[in-house]
């Protein structure tokens, strides 16, 4: 059994392979979809909560796993975690914890025509210091950049895809433009490095 499984899937041909939490793990599965047997199941354990909600397939047919860590030592809560798997047995061929100082984040993982793949990191927090953030990682996970869009109160970027010309469009919710303090729709648009207009945003700071 792995109860309490809460699953995101990738379906290729009969099987479908399903990542996400069970009983505070991280967890990947295989599951037989003529007959719904358990092909395989595996567990990422750590010493505090972990989740692998996100996943994408890679261009060398196997699968990247996010979303979050509360085992990394960063000196913060909650970073953000990506494990590349074996797509067949969920052997981890790579895993990284992606981390910013005083700010607990998690978030999804995107695919990138080169092979690399965005990261959405996000703070669930409402406090000022939740940015809206995206950044790049190559198809290893070394980090190529890190970019905050945020204003001066609690923004959030949730998803993003890649656009025709290469860059990106990300939406989230921001409360920087609000004068009462609610939450407005965000949207972000860059080019493939991450700027706007030519311009790069600010340093999203983040650590790998």
């Amino acid at each position: 059994g792995v109860g309490n499984l809460l699953l995101s899937n990738y379906i290729d041909g009969n099987v479908i392979y399903a990542s996400g939490g069970a009983n505070g793990d991280g967890a990947f599965v295989r599951i037989d979809l003529s007959s719904g047997n358990l092909l395989s199941a595996l567990a990422y354990v750590g010493n505090g909560t972990e989740s692998l909600y996100y996943q994408q397939s890679t261009q060398d047919g196997n699968l990247v796993i996010s979303d979050h860590t509360w085992s990394a030592q960063t000196g913060t809560d909650v970073a953000l975690w990506v494990q590349k798997i074996n797509r067949t047995n969920g052997n981890v061929l790579w895993s990284k914890v992606y981390y910013r100082t005083n700010d607990n984040i998690r978030g999804r993982i995107e695919k990138v025509n080169d092979g690399g793949f965005l990261l959405v990191p996000y703070d669930n927090s409402n406090t000022p210091q939740a940015d809206a953030l995206l950044a790049k990682i190559d198809a290893n996970g070394n980090l190529l950049w890190s970019y905050n869009y945020g204003g001066n109160a609690a923004d959030r970027l949730m998803k993003a895809v890649q656009t025709a010309d290469g860059g990106f469009i990300a939406v989230g919710d921001t409360r920087s433009n609000s004068p009462n303090g609610n939450s407005d729709i965000l949207i972000v648009k860059t080019d493939a490095n991450g700027s706007i207009n030519g311009s790069c945003p600010k340093d999203g700071g983040l650590k790998s």
